[in-house]
């Protein structure tokens, strides 16, 4: 009987183990965007790491300037950098980090969150883009209210106060990916927004690429 009963406690000790150790995400959980030496079509970006939304005081910040606060500094980190360490960090302290898993490169952040989201408007998206060499690629990028890319630490691009994705493919951004792994960071806000909370992320291979993305459909 003890040792039975010794059996199941040291059972359920790895099973809870187990089960908390499936809550911490990280880098390596996101399935990268592979491009592959000569990148001659569009690819979407469909899979990320999201953090938040981050709440702000409706009090002391409008809506609109919601957008200017920088809600991962309390935990150490720089916005436009982030790692393994600071996604750790980030859970530790309680910030419970979630995948988004779409069928096409179109987010609608509406789709993810049934709370009520009047005092929340800040998330913050990673995803990992693994290139088989080094080489320039365009980024389209879309996005409402407002956002900021990095890819690599490197602010790319910072958009304010875009209401809608009615335009499609908004920004066509240069950029040159290094070969292996490469970051994406986005911080994607809604302002006042309860209609169009949104993201669109793809890549192309170049500049002709940029004229075919306008008649392109993303779902």
């Amino acid at each position: 009987m003890l040792y039975r009963n010794i059996y199941i406690f040291l059972f359920m000790a790895v099973l809870l183990g187990s089960c908390g150790n499936r809550k911490v995400v990280s880098l390596s959980d996101i399935e990268p965007v592979i491009i592959p030496a000569a990148l001659d079509t569009i690819i979407e970006v469909k899979n990320w790491i999201a953090f938040g939304p981050f709440e702000f005081d409706t009090v002391k910040t409008h809506a609109t300037q919601s957008f200017f606060i920088e809600d991962l500094k309390p935990f150490g980190i720089t916005e436009g950098e982030i790692d393994d360490a600071a996604i750790k960090r980030l859970q530790k302290k309680k910030v419970k980090g979630f995948f988004i898993r779409e069928l096409s490169c179109k987010i609608k952040f509406f789709d993810y969150f049934n709370e009520n989201i009047e005092t929340k408007s800040n998330i913050y998206l990673v995803a990992r883009i693994h290139a088989a060499t080094a080489q320039d690629v365009v980024f389209i990028i879309d996005g409402s209210n407002s956002y900021t890319a990095w890819l690599n630490g490197e602010k790319l691009v910072g958009v304010r106060e875009k209401f809608s994705n009615l335009k499609i493919t908004d920004r066509f951004i240069h950029v040159s990916l290094r070969e292996g792994d490469n970051t994406l960071f986005v911080k994607i806000n809604r302002a006042a927004n309860k209609f169009s909370w949104e993201l669109i992320f793809a890549e192309s291979g170049g500049d002709g690429f940029e004229r075919s993305c306008n008649n392109r459909q993303f779902i």
